[in-house]
């Protein structure tokens, strides 16, 4: 026992005056008697920031998460009116051409279905529009994804 003694003597002299201060401000902060408490209690505080903390990331994430969701949809949403309106526009020089091609000098109407013109508009309009049924399938498949939760609370996509 004695040796015991001698070795408490011994640490409590190793030990600073400010390490001291600083057991006994937590000893006070935390209401507790002995220094190995005063730890304890600190340890638990730590690991609630530690929770915090990661929560606090995990919610970073997931809000840097949306915003790049935010701009994916954007951008789709620009793709989709730009292949809209390249259809108007072709559907519109179309029937430009028509109009140009109906009218002949004796006031006839005459089609000139061989025209190189009305051709190349013709494949530029069935283009758009292939690119648009596609973009509106892909869309639809998009859509047709929904989730759903099993008993045990597992999340799966059907």
């Amino acid at each position: 026992m004695n040796e015991n003694e001698d070795r408490k003597i011994e640490m409590r002299i190793k030990v600073s005056k400010h390490t001291q201060q600083f057991f006994t401000k937590l000893k006070e902060q935390y209401e507790v008697k002995t220094y190995s408490a005063a730890i304890e209690r600190m340890c638990v505080e730590y690991e609630k920031l530690q929770k915090e903390i990661t929560i606090a990331h995990t919610l970073d994430d997931v809000l840097r998460a949306l915003s790049l969701l935010e701009t994916s949809i954007t951008e789709q949403i620009k793709q989709a009116s730009r292949i809209s309106r390249e259809a108007r526009n072709h559907t519109a020089l179309c029937l430009m051409l028509l109009n140009d091609m109906q009218f002949e000098s004796k006031n006839k109407y005459h089609y000139d279905v061989d025209s190189p013109r009305l051709s190349d508009a013709r494949k530029d309009l069935d283009s758009i529009l292939s690119k648009a049924r596609s973009y509106k399938q892909e869309n639809t498949d998009r859509q047709s994804w929904t989730t759903v939760t099993s008993e045990n609370g597992e999340k799966s996509q059907t």
